[in-house]
């Protein structure tokens, strides 16, 4: 795949509807990117209901060695729970679910893999292993870069009182490395 610049001009989608995916659509989404967040779950009982309309507002401490942070409320390009819409022409993935949502999310993935898209799993919980497992059991032979990361690149909370949601992210810590691996 050699130089990675296409990525840039690409949308991002991110798949996972918890503090985790969240903070990283909004984050992105403030950086000024393409971004289309995904959640497996019928909106309706979510926390992403009416994410379409509210965006997701992100601040917090965001502690880290180089003292970066960003705040600011984002709204997303779509929402959906629809994975091809989500992931067709996007250059970055970002799984960003617990362990126990991997395989769901990979099955309903992997149909709609393209040449150069680059996955990122957080945390990986030898979950890229299981991505290319699938990947090979169900023919797919798309070249893709899968990365497992070690941990999320926040420490993040959504707010909440008793069982509402606000469409808010608090991030207390922002990683400025992660420790990862690539399977090609």
């Amino acid at each position: 795949m050699g130089k990675m610049e296409y990525l840039k001009s690409m949308p991002i989608a991110v798949l996972g509807g918890g503090a985790v995916g969240k903070t990283c659509a909004t984050d992105m989404k403030l950086a000024g990117r393409e971004v289309r967040l995904y959640d497996i779950m019928p909106f309706a009982n979510t926390s992403l209901k009416n994410i379409d309309k509210t965006g997701i507002l992100l601040d917090g401490v965001q502690r880290n060695r180089d003292c970066f942070e960003r705040s600011g409320r984002a709204h997303f390009d779509l929402v959906t729970s629809d994975m091809a819409a989500a992931v067709n022409g996007a250059g970055l993935i970002v799984v960003a679910c617990g362990s126990w949502g991997h395989e769901g999310i990979f099955r309903e993935l992997i149909p709609h893999l393209e040449d150069g898209m680059v996955v990122n799993i957080f945390a990986d919980n030898f979950a890229c292993l299981l991505l290319r497992k699938l990947m090979r059991d169900m023919g797919c032979t798309k070249k893709v870069i899968v990365g497992g990361w070690s941990s999320a690149p926040y420490g993040t909370r959504i707010e909440s009182i008793g069982k509402f949601q606000f469409p808010h992210v608090g991030a207390k810590y922002r990683a400025i490395t992660l420790r990862g691996a690539a399977c090609l």
